[in-house]
């Protein structure tokens, strides 16, 4: 894992314009290129503000197969830790590995009191992978006029506050 780079746009833009892996993200369509740009811009944007943010996921030739972090814009409730891989990764293990790593660093690093994921409700697989890292779910929360689950991390150590 790393942080996003401008070469990194061609697969990011390609990721983010694929409607299998849209289809949970946001409004749940997938992106043009200029809103690609704008999303991988803000991300990037994220760690000079907050100093945190997603990683890239990379695989061994270091081309980017997904991103993975922190996500804390001003309208959001809490602290999440989100992921988005292109299709070309799913079912790999890869998610897991770096949804780990990054909660892992998070509590160590940033001590939040809570990490949460907020997954779409018809994202089975989404919902599959938080529960295998341990994760609790705990109601609802509307972001952006759409509804998603609550998902709650463990903390290092064992123990979820929900």
């Amino acid at each position: 894992m790393r942080r996003l780079r401008a070469g990194d746009f061609e697969r990011f833009a390609a990721m983010m314009g694929n409607p299998e892996v849209t289809r949970f993200i946001g409004d749940g369509r997938p992106r043009s290129r200029a809103e690609a740009w704008r999303d991988m811009a803000a991300s990037a944007g994220h760690w000079m503000l907050l100093g945190f943010g997603r990683f890239a996921v990379a695989d061994e030739s270091d081309s980017l197969i997904g991103h993975a972090g922190l996500f804390h814009p001003p309208d959001w409730p809490e602290l999440e830790l989100g992921y988005i891989f292109d299709q070309a990764a799913w079912g790999r293990g890869l998610a897991q590995e770096a949804v780990r790593a990054i909660r892992a660093w998070a509590f160590a690093t940033w001590q939040p009191q809570r990490l949460v994921s907020f997954i779409a409700p018809a994202n089975a697989a989404s919902r599959r992978l938080a529960a295998r890292v341990g994760a609790v779910q705990d109601g609802t929360v509307e972001l952006r006029g759409r509804m998603a689950e609550r998902w709650v991390h463990p903390r290092p150590g064992g123990g979820v506050v929900v």
